[in-house]
């Protein structure tokens, strides 16, 4: 009798990855709250005492958004990382779930921050500053380099959201996100009134992603059991 190896390829679905794990979720879930806890606490605290409680508002809702867009981004370098099989290895459906998770709670967040400057007469934002390039009263090209990174971060995650009508072309869409990371974290830094007692945050961020990124590019490809370069 002829025994038979069965090769396993990219196309082949376990039934086990159909599966997902609610306790990685339940994570994803904890860490939203947790930011979105001290946000809330931290301008509860504060806002009584200040002048501009929008104001307050909006950078602490920034901060909390710029957070979790630097674990949206990390997370989705991972998981393309050619050495990345501990994050391959969970069910496929559990990662999208966090990684929807997390882009959910930093659209939150970045919603009301952008929602919150377009109400406050003091930040010399405004609709327009939001809705057109160079519109803001409050230093243009920063707000406008923040405007770049909502609109060209929301075509990015609706073409993924979307990716069984528009096709592949969500894909290279998709990589455009770290252009789009740079732009709202150069926005938060120059756009901020703070950024200077906050240089640890902004540097670590940073340092973060960018090591991240280079190890994943410089990286070789690891290839499959049917000889098929796997990202």
């Amino acid at each position: 009798m002829t025994h038979r190896t069965q090769v396993i390829g990219p196309s082949a679905t376990p039934t086990a990855g159909a599966r997902w794990h609610p306790w990685v979720s339940a994570l994803t879930v904890a860490l939203g709250a947790l930011v979105g806890g001290w946000a809330v606490g931290w301008v509860a605290v504060h806002v009584a005492h200040d002048e501009h409680p929008k104001w307050l508002l909006a950078r602490v809702s920034g901060l909390a958004g710029m957070f979790l867009l630097t674990a949206l981004v990390v997370l989705g370098l991972l998981l393309a990382h050619p050495r990345g099989t501990a994050l391959r290895s969970l069910p496929r459906a559990t990662m999208l779930r966090v990684h929807v998770g997390l882009a959910s709670f930093a659209f939150a967040f970045i919603t009301l921050h952008v929602v919150v400057l377009a109400l406050d007469d003091y930040a010399g934002v405004g609709w327009s500053g939001v809705l057109l390039p160079l519109g803001a009263e409050y230093r243009p090209l920063p707000v406008t380099l923040g405007w770049l990174g909502l609109y060209a971060g929301l075509l990015a995650g609706l073409t993924a959201r979307f990716a069984g009508i528009v096709g592949r072309v969500w894909w290279p869409i998709h990589r455009t996100t770290l252009v789009v990371y740079g732009a709202v974290w150069t926005h938060s830094v120059l756009a901020g009134t703070d950024s200077a007692t906050l240089w640890f945050w902004y540097g670590g961020s940073a340092l973060l992603v960018m090591a991240t990124a280079v190890s994943r590019v410089m990286t070789p490809h690891v290839r499959s059991a049917l000889g098929e370069d796997r990202p």
